[in-house]
């Protein structure tokens, strides 16, 4: 017990001024503009820092709780996050530590494209069989079903592996035109702005079991004709996973993105984003009637109680599942008067109910 007490209030005190300390590398690690070898001095100037504090911090807990305390390594907060990127981007980079850009892959290929006015596959026609599935297909699954604002004959649907589809039949006939973008084999999401429903934005991979991994947030402006990059790019070689995509109703060119590498926020209708909350997140819903409240949830729920959304805080903690059952990504789904989540593949039912009036959270466990 005093063992576990002692790494648990070091390991508290330090996630606490982590951020603090961490900020300099950080904002140089995210911004690609930043040369690599600049974020490399950064981070070791702060580790340096951090692993004198984190010595000094052990020896005056040690000597509190007592002889026959254990010191086992504490590793430096960012430590594993800044070793995976330093990792993929050092052979990448150039010589003069100058960054790739995620987008040149994207532009490369439209270039390529337009010197061709047509695809050079053949003409295909479906011979069978179509009364029959046959053995080993027709499993297929979506990742979304959207309806265009004030429009239910308009139907997007999005597949991990077979790009965007849509409906302007309610669903009679269905076509697509992502095949020939660059990369673009899967996508999780799809928002569409509710003041003018030519304007949408993608979420390209697979948010779900990660058979296929983004290259970020497209935009299209002409009703999903044609799809431009966006401030959020990747490459595939990123591994990422976008899962949800929100519009703020009260203004759209705010627009919010849960990921797997965290919460992101845009003001400017796509050109720029701010990650504002890390850790790895499933999905995202406005409070039904208050868009200035922000639920989301990974392994956790968050809430974002600001009026601008700049933070998220942290709601109660469910209590994990058995080792043996694993920690599963959670779910939203949003009713009026109740913020109901519904994590996947336990035999629970945890139910969080957001009232209204007046606003108490309340968390129940069901069998």
């Amino acid at each position: 017990m005093k063992k576990q007490l002692f790494y648990f209030t070091l390991l508290l005190m330090f996630s606490l001024s982590g951020g603090l300390y961490a900020q300099d590398w950080v904002e140089k690690m995210k911004n690609p503009d930043v040369n690599f070898y600049d974020v490399q001095k950064a981070f070791n100037k702060y580790y340096v820092k951090k692993d004198r504090q984190i010595e000094r911090q052990k020896r005056r807990m040690s000597k509190r709780q007592g002889e026959g305390v254990h010191q086992e390594e504490i590793e430096v907060p960012g430590f594993a996050q800044y070793k995976r990127w330093e990792n993929f981007m050092a052979p990448r980079v150039f010589p003069t530590g100058e960054r790739f850009d995620p987008s040149l892959t994207w532009r490369e290929n439209e270039k390529y494209r337009k010197q061709f006015s047509t695809q050079n596959a053949g003409s295909w026609t479906l011979i069978g069989p179509t009364s029959t599935i046959p053995v080993g297909g027709g499993a297929g699954r979506l990742n979304f079903v959207r309806f265009e604002p004030g429009n239910a004959n308009t139907i997007y649907v999005g597949s991990p592996a077979g790009g965007l589809w849509k409906s302007t039949d309610a669903g009679l006939t269905w076509s697509t035109n992502t095949d020939q973008l660059a990369q673009v084999i899967g996508c999780t999401d799809i928002a569409i702005d509710p003041t003018n429903v030519n304007t949408m934005y993608l979420a390209t991979g697979d948010g779900d079991a990660g058979d296929t991994y983004t290259i970020g947030i497209l935009k299209s402006t002409d009703g999903g004709q044609t799809w431009n990059t966006t401030g959020l790019s990747y490459y595939m070689a990123n591994t990422r996973q976008i899962s949800r995509i929100l519009i703020d109703p009260t203004n759209t060119s705010t627009i919010l993105v849960a990921s797997s590498a965290g919460i992101f926020r845009s003001t400017d209708a796509r050109a720029t984003f701010t990650l504002l909350q890390t850790c790895g997140f499933k999905d995202m819903e406005f409070k039904p009637g208050d868009p200035s409240t922000v639920y989301t949830c990974g392994t956790e729920f968050y809430r974002s109680p600001t009026t601008d959304k700049t933070g998220l805080r942290s709601l109660p903690v469910l209590p994990p599942p058995p080792i043996s059952a694993g920690w599963p990504s959670l779910s939203l789904i949003m009713i009026p008067a109740m913020f109901m989540c519904l994590p996947l593949k336990l035999l629970q039912i945890m139910v969080l109910k957001e009232y209204i009036n007046p606003p108490i959270a309340d968390l129940r466990l069901r069998k």
